[in-house]
């Protein structure tokens, strides 16, 4: 069974930014992309190694690691109509959910191949008081996404 321990990273609130920081993040599958504001900061990033136990025939507990690491952020994002339209094309008609990988280019400037959103099939957005909308994505990259 996959195990999670959760490691703190992003920025703080009330922190500054470090220099270098981009405003906006990318999400991109074969010729179709979007471009989104940065995420609010400080988020934590879970590590999920993909490791399956079982017994044996005599009882012992054995545990295989198969090797690969995967790091999953919550990620709020405070968007325009403009932009939870587009979220929400790429997420239905694109990606479709978690089944297809994209890319991520986060806020640093890293592309994030293979990455995936794991809403469950679904996006929750609240609206603002400001008109606009409030989503938290769950994102799945093999590498940190800070």
């Amino acid at each position: 069974m996959p195990t999670s321990t959760p490691t703190p990273t992003g920025t703080p609130t009330g922190t500054p930014e470090p220099s270098g920081l981009r405003a906006t993040v990318t999400l991109a599958r074969g010729a179709t992309s979007i471009t989104l504001p940065a995420p609010e900061p400080g988020y934590a990033v879970r590590v999920t190694r993909v490791q399956h136990e079982g017994r044996s025939a005599a009882g012992d507990v054995r545990v295989y690691d198969k090797g690969v690491a995967f790091y999953e952020t919550d990620q709020t994002f405070r968007l325009t109509r403009s932009q939870k339209e587009d979220l929400e094309t790429f997420f239905e008609s694109t990606i479709r959910g978690a089944l297809y990988p994209f890319t991520y280019t986060d806020h640093l400037g890293v592309e994030h191949a293979d990455a995936r959103l794991l809403n469950r099939g679904r996006l929750a957005f609240d609206k603002t008081a400001a008109g606009g909308y409030r989503v938290t994505l769950r994102l799945r990259t093999q590498e940190v996404a800070d």
